[in-house]
């Protein structure tokens, strides 16, 4: 992977990143009933988008020769 695609990948998982938190401030707005399930589909999201980035990260430190921090 060359690092101008680690640069597009880390750029779509922000932009990944920022809907989450837009579609999180929406759903608070719904009934408390309907936000329970969705808030914990969301937080899996988040949670895998994270670690998606870190590995990410990881292949970026290794690429530039160093270790991860």
């Amino acid at each position: 992977m060359m690092a101008s695609d680690l640069i597009h990948a880390c750029d779509r998982l922000a932009q990944a990143t920022d809907f989450l938190g837009a579609l999180h401030m929406a759903i608070e707005t719904l009934d408390e009933r309907v936000q329970s399930p969705l808030l914990t589909v969301l937080g899996e999201a988040q949670r895998r988008i994270g670690d998606a980035h870190n590995a990410l990260d990881e292949m970026h430190q290794a690429a530039m020769g160093r270790a991860p921090a």
